[in-house]
C-alpha cells in the first residue's frame, strides 16, 4: 500500500514536471499571413521555450538555416529573451520562400534533435516560367551581393582616381615650387597661355633669350613669329591686320611650353 502510494506521488509530481519541460517552438511571419510566393523575403520571429539560463550565443550557433521545408534563414536580426517570459527565445530574422519541391515539413532541428513546430499552415505560390531545377534562394541571394558588390566597386575607383588625382597635383606642385627650371617654364607657359594683345606679343619676343633655352627643337614657325615681330616692334600703333599678323604666327606656338 505504502509503495502504490509513493508510486502515485512520483506520478503526479514527477511526470507533468517532465511534460512540462518538453521543448517546444513556434514560428510566424510578420505581419501574419499563410499565403506566400517562392522568392518571396519575409520577416518571421521563432519562439523556442522553455529554455531556461540559455546561451544565446551558443543556441544562434545550433539553429537550422531551414524552417518547415518552406523558409531559408538568409540573415538573423536578433537572438534575445523574450521580455514576456525568461524561458522563452525569439529569433527575428530575414527568410526567403523556397522552391515548393517537397511538402511542408512540421519538424524542428534543435541541437540534432526534431522537435515538433507549431505554425499556420502556409499556402506557397509557385514563380511562373522558371526552368527546371532553378533555385531562387541562389538567384536572389547572388543578385542582391552583387549589386553590393557593384556599388562598393564604383565607389572604391572612384576614390582611388580622386586619391590618385591629388597626389599628382600634391607632387608637380611641389616639384614646381622646388625646381627653377620648371618654375621659370611654367612663368613663361602662363605668359604664352594669356597672351592676347601688342603688349603681351612684345614681352614675350623680347624675352625669348630666356624662354628658348626650355624648347628642344624649335620648328620653322618661331622664326616666322620672331620675323612678324620685327617688322610691326617699331611702329607707333597696329592695325588690326597688324595684330592678326602676328597672332596667327604666334598662335602656332602657343602651347610649345605647356
Amino acid at each position: 500500500m505504502r509503495k502504490l502510494s509513493y508510486f502515485m506521488l512520483y506520478m503526479l509530481l514527477i511526470v507533468p514536471r517532465s511534460f512540462s519541460n518538453e521543448i517546444r517552438a513556434q514560428f510566424n511571419l510578420i505581419p501574419e499571413t499563410i499565403q506566400v510566393s517562392e522568392g518571396d523575403l519575409l520577416e518571421g520571429v521563432l519562439k523556442v521555450w522553455p529554455l531556461e539560463n540559455a546561451d544565446l550565443i551558443e543556441f544562434k550557433k545550433n539553429l537550422s538555416p531551414n524552417l518547415l521545408n518552406i523558409f531559408y534563414t538568409l540573415e538573423i536580426h536578433s537572438v534575445e529573451v523574450s521580455s514576456n517570459n525568461a524561458d522563452v527565445v525569439e529569433v527575428k530574422a530575414l527568410y526567403i520562400v523556397k522552391p515548393s519541391k517537397a511538402g511542408a515539413s512540421t519538424d524542428f532541428d534543435y541541437k540534432g534533435k526534431l522537435i515538433q513546430l507549431e505554425a499556420p499552415n502556409f499556402q506557397v505560390i509557385p514563380m511562373k516560367d522558371k526552368s527546371k531545377d532553378f533555385y531562387i534562394l541562389n538567384q536572389s541571394v547572388n543578385k542582391s551581393y552583387l549589386s553590393m558588390f557593384l556599388v562598393v566597386g564604383l565607389i572604391l575607383v572612384a576614390f582611388i582616381t580622386i586619391l590618385w588625382q591629388w597626389k599628382k597635383r600634391k607632387r608637380n606642385f611641389k616639384k614646381n615650387n622646388k625646381d627653377p627650371i620648371a618654375i621659370d617654364k611654367k612663368m613663361f607657359s602662363e605668359k604664352f597661355e594669356l597672351a592676347t594683345n601688342r603688349q603681351d606679343y612684345e614681352e614675350i619676343y623680347a624675352l625669348k633669350e630666356k624662354w628658348l633655352k626650355h624648347i628642344i627643337d624649335p620648328s620653322p614657325a618661331y622664326q616666322d613669329f620672331f620675323k612678324t615681330m620685327d617688322q610691326h616692334q617699331f611702329k607707333k600703333s597696329w592695325t588690326d591686320g597688324d595684330l592678326n599678323e602676328v597672332k596667327e604666327f604666334f598662335d602656332i606656338i602657343r602651347g610649345s611650353l605647356s
